[in-house]
């Protein structure tokens, strides 16, 4: 049995079909990172198969450095922002549903806490864009300042790691 880098090695080198044993491996590990508020369990298999799919685009990119497990991690927590991100209302009803599980509440406090999260929520957007400025002008600048401490080869892979993040917090970006 071939250790993950390994294996991550000869799957660059062509031997495609043995990118079902990286997921055979961490499927279960993927599975409780996206999982773990999911309330319908058709998303979070989509939410798994996404993860892969992206790590799998991203192959090129894994240093043998660090452990597989690690990179595939911070894969499935960032497609979890961007889902966040994409959307809110979801998230909202996860926290609202922890919530009247964890805290036994009537059908009244249901009501008010779910009409709190909706006003929260649409608090937190207008700050969003009323900071949004401030905010994309300190991400420049510190990208800017970092860039200026790095070699070109660095320089090369933090554009790219730029171009991912970016369209989180940059005005009409899509992520």
């Amino acid at each position: 049995m071939h250790d993950d880098a390994e294996l991550v090695q000869r799957i660059r080198d062509g031997a495609t079909d043995e990118f079902a044993e990286l997921v055979r491996r961490h499927q279960s590990q993927v599975r409780r990172i996206v999982g773990r508020d999911e309330l319908d369990v058709h998303l979070c298999d989509d939410l798994v198969q996404d993860t892969f799919l992206k790590a799998w685009r991203a192959l090129a990119s894994f240093d043998a450095r660090a452990p597989f497990a690690h990179w595939l991690s911070r894969i499935a927590v960032r497609h979890l922002i961007q889902q966040a991100v994409t959307n809110p209302d979801r998230v909202r009803d996860v926290i609202e549903h922890r919530l009247v599980r964890q805290l036994d509440l009537s059908a009244a406090q249901r009501g008010q806490v779910h009409a709190i999260l909706v006003d929260t929520q649409k608090d937190l957007h207008a700050l969003r864009g009323e900071f949004r400025p401030q905010f994309v002008a300190i991400m420049s600048n510190a990208e800017q300042r970092a860039g200026a401490v790095l070699t070109d080869e660095q320089r090369a892979r933090f554009a790219e790691f730029q171009a991912e993040n970016r369209r989180f917090w940059e005005p009409g970006a899509r992520p």
